[in-house]
């Protein structure tokens, strides 16, 4: 059987016992490369192989491989090692191992015999637990590692926003068959824990603005006016609470890769601004979304339906927001746009990356890396 032949024969076996890597496995460009690839790889397009490695790799092992490379795609590591020094990526190519590879053990699946893969808990590894990301691999081994892997090739690949819908898609189409529901299960936990926690401290930025809206004051009968009077007069009640909240979210290309950084903030804005009306709008050049969100699943609800992609104008969302009543903007940007008019509402600039722009109104909080 020739290699190309046992891939798609891993494939489809991979598609009936362990359907949620099946997707991308189906859509991945398979390239034949002899020359550089000596076993298999992906840059989070491609998928590259070795035809004589194909062919002489059992069945079972290819298998484990390829759900390997569909994880290093889901879990970004060709975006991430764009970033690490090129002279240091046979080592980071390691930690990606690892980290893959704990969660393939993890979900029940052998590591292969025919070829030797690096994993916590294995040789020479066996004093790293399992469970942890790439980067914390990398942190942790030792300065004077000489091991290397290159099946991880650095690129930007599809972008965080694609390999999300992706993900989900293929956790959702895999709940819903009868058999490899356990790996599906495991990989909706994984997606869920990539929203890492908000960076901001989200409780005291907005402290000032609690009582933004409140400046309508309410009468109420629960204690009397102090001025005198024959009569009861009710006095008045501040609202001590937020007034309607937009969030607009950048959504244009350049933000890509920080969606997740964009959701993390958000998810720490609807923690602590409990009972308030808050809404995510996102805009690229004009409003591609508008979700009002109470509560997690609604953060599910964002991170599944990012629109945009587009250039950058955060004008649009401004608009909307006013329009709509909002009291409060809080913009969520890399802050590689121009500055849109000056809206009659307060606004917070939450930038996530390195823009070029200095806003020359409101306050603006930034998310180091």
């Amino acid at each position: 059987m020739t290699g190309t032949a046992k891939i798609r024969q891993a494939v489809e076996l991979i598609r009936k016992t362990r359907p949620v890597y099946a997707p991308p496995l189906m859509t991945m460009e398979r390239v034949r490369d002899d020359k550089t690839c000596n076993t298999l790889a992906t840059d989070g397009i491609k998928l590259f192989y070795n035809e004589e490695f194909c062919q002489q790799t059992p069945l079972k092992d290819l298998q484990f491989i390829l759900m390997h490379e569909v994880l290093h795609k889901w879990m970004g590591h060709p975006r991430r090692l764009l970033t690490t020094n090129k002279a240091k990526r046979g080592k980071a190519n390691v930690a990606a191992d690892l980290a893959v590879n704990s969660m393939l053990i993890q979900q029940g699946e052998s590591l292969p015999t025919s070829i030797k893969l690096y994993c916590p808990g294995d040789s020479p590894y066996r004093d790293l637990p399992h469970g942890k990301s790439f980067e914390w691999y990398l942190n942790e081994m030792p300065d004077d590692d000489t091991n290397e892997s290159d099946d991880v090739i650095p690129s930007a690949g599809e972008g965080e926003v694609n390999t999300l819908k992706e993900m989900n898609s293929a956790i959702q189409s895999a709940k819903n068959k009868s058999i490899g529901k356990h790996s599906a299960t495991f990989m909706e936990k994984v997606l869920s824990d990539m929203l890492q926690p908000p960076k901001v401290p989200w409780q005291q930025v907005i402290k000032q603005y609690v009582s933004v809206a409140a400046s309508n004051r309410k009468r109420t009968f629960s204690r009397e006016a102090r001025r005198d009077s024959e009569f009861i007069l009710p006095s008045h009640r501040k609202e001590k609470k937020l007034a309607k909240t937009c969030i607009v979210m950048d959504t244009s290309g350049s933000m890509d890769d920080l969606t997740l950084h964009c959701i993390s903030e958000i998810f720490g804005l609807m923690q602590c601004c409990s009972g308030v009306e808050l809404e995510v709008v996102m805009v690229d050049t004009e409003v591609r979304n508008v979700i009002p969100i109470t509560t997690e699943r609604d953060i599910e609800t964002v991170k599944n339906n990012v629109r945009g992609g587009g250039g950058t104008e955060m004008g649009p969302g401004f608009t909307y927001a006013v329009e709509h009543g909002a009291k409060l903007i809080i913009c969520i940007s890399d802050m590689y746009l121009d500055e849109p008019p000056r809206p009659p509402v307060p606004v917070i600039w939450c930038q996530v990356g390195n823009g070029y722009c200095t806003p020359t109104y409101g306050e603006t909080v930034k998310v180091e890396e």
